[in-house]
């Protein structure tokens, strides 16, 4: 009862056997030569319990902390997506009286969110240095992401996205620029970016064990199979077609585009 998660995943994942103590069957005599093998597993975000006896302020104070630290600015949008911290009204406080013990910055450092911002001393100078990203693959709900949270999602070629446990997106200097429902058989784009990158990128992960086979069948709201335009993009990405979509396996050798 000492620590959470924020999400199904370790549950499911202690029901298949995995992320437990497993003792191995050997003979009595190689015993005392081995040890338990212990696999390692734990998925989902993980944060500690509060004690029922910590005063609410405290906890209140511990949550923004955890916060601050996760994202280096925090906004009005960050802190309403995270459970701990449900109202605003109460982290804005919170944040005045660190401001005013030196522990946060206040200003507008990220145009379009509004005044009330607060950062860690030096999150805006490394903000600020930041190098481009290139092609990042995220969960959807990663704090990482600050699509559907701090910012809102841009206009897609399908419905609105959101940031939901199982979902992935793929950012391209942080602009998202291919969406990825859960079960990977949806999948969304924004605007007329090139998802050619993003598609290579999920096959790569495929390929290092990081994903499991993708199957897709829909993109942008309508059968993959239907889009004629969208054929050789995913077979030089090295999906392969079959009757339900696109398919990618471990593995898959990438063609080359022909000129």
């Amino acid at each position: 009862g000492l620590v959470t998660s924020d999400s199904m995943m370790p549950l499911r994942a202690l029901s298949r056997g995995e992320g437990v103590l497993r003792r191995p069957h050997v003979p009595q005599h190689r015993i005392m030569a081995r040890r338990p093998r212990v696999v390692r597993s734990s998925p989902g975000r993980w944060l500690a319990v509060p004690r029922e006896d910590t005063p609410d302020t405290r906890r209140l104070f511990d949550a923004v902390s955890v916060e601050l630290n996760r994202y280096g600015i925090l906004t009005k949008g960050s802190v309403l997506s995270e459970a701990l911290t449900p109202t605003y009204a109460d982290v804005y406080r919170i944040l005045a009286a660190m401001e005013d013990q030196g522990a946060t910055r206040r200003g507008l450092f990220v145009d379009g969110l509004g005044g009330a911002q607060f950062a860690l001393p030096g999150a805006v100078d490394s903000l600020r240095a930041g190098d481009s990203s290139g092609l990042v693959l995220l969960a959807a709900c990663d704090p990482a992401n600050p699509w559907g949270a701090a910012l809102p999602w841009p206009q897609s070629d399908a419905h609105r996205p959101s940031r939901k446990a199982g979902a992935l997106v793929v950012l391209d200097d942080g602009e998202p620029i291919l969406y990825i429902e859960r079960g990977t058989r949806t999948m969304m784009t924004f605007g007329d970016a090139d998802i050619s990158g993003a598609l290579r990128l999920l096959g790569s992960w495929v390929d290092s064990g990081r994903l499991d086979t993708l199957t897709v069948t829909r993109l942008n709201s309508a059968p993959v199979l239907e889009q004629r335009a969208w054929i050789p993009v995913m077979e030089r990405a090295g999906f392969v077609m079959i009757p339900q979509g696109f398919q990618r396996r471990a593995g898959r050798t990438v063609l080359s585009e022909v000129p």
